[in-house]
């Protein structure tokens, strides 16, 4: 009793501390609420596929087109997908299985699969004036993570191309400015209606998120 009586005097001061901590507490707090709402989304991994013969540099172009839509998704890490795509035995049947488990181990709800419907190169007139011709068709698959179902499937242009080819020779795949360059193009086209499909599977919940 005799120690309540004697912080009697301090209530209106102790008080106003107390409100001042409250209010000085409150941007702090606010500032955490968008990381939580954030952390609600359900995750998407992009993957390139297969893994011995994907069609470069498309899996890194869509999951940067993808970062800059709106898809009602956060994205796993673009550089350990990179590193796991081609460590996790994506080929063959063995692609949606196997995406599935990497979007699934990375804490992810949808794999995005990104790989040639078609990829093609040949030397047309080799022994006059030699060109290099290209045919390229991407498709993205959604699998869900949890158990591997097709969840949804978009078919990318088909985009032919041509270019003169100075010595007759194919560069290596991964240096081609012709497959870079139709890689760009088909991305350009899937990516905002992946996003789309993306963000219609977060409203409906059909990716676990």
């Amino acid at each position: 009793m005799e120690r309540s009586a004697s912080l009697a005097p301090y209530a209106p001061t102790l008080r106003r501390v107390a409100l001042l901590l409250a209010f000085a507490l409150a941007p702090l707090v606010a500032g955490c609420l968008p990381a939580a709402l954030e952390d609600a989304r359900p995750d998407a991994a992009v993957i390139g596929a297969p893994a011995d013969r994907p069609a470069p540099g498309a899996a890194a172009e869509l999951d940067r087109a993808l970062r800059s839509l709106d898809s009602g998704h956060d994205l796993a890490s673009a550089a350990r997908m990179r590193f796991l795509e081609v460590r996790s035995g994506l080929v063959g049947s063995q692609v949606v299985a196997g995406a599935a488990r990497i979007a699934r181990t990375s804490s992810a709800d949808v794999a995005v699969i990104v790989r040639p419907a078609s990829l093609s190169r040949e030397v047309l007139d080799p022994d006059g004036a030699p060109r290099e011709r290209l045919v390229l068709q991407l498709d993205v698959l959604l699998v869900a993570a949890d158990d591997a179902r097709e969840l949804g499937r978009l078919a990318g242009p088909r985009i032919v191309a041509e270019r003169h080819l100075p010595g007759g020779v194919l560069p290596p795949l991964d240096e081609d400015p012709l497959v870079a360059s139709a890689v760009e193009r088909s991305i350009a086209d899937l990516a905002p209606r992946t996003a789309e499909q993306l963000r219609a599977l977060a409203l409906s919940g059909s990716t676990g998120g």
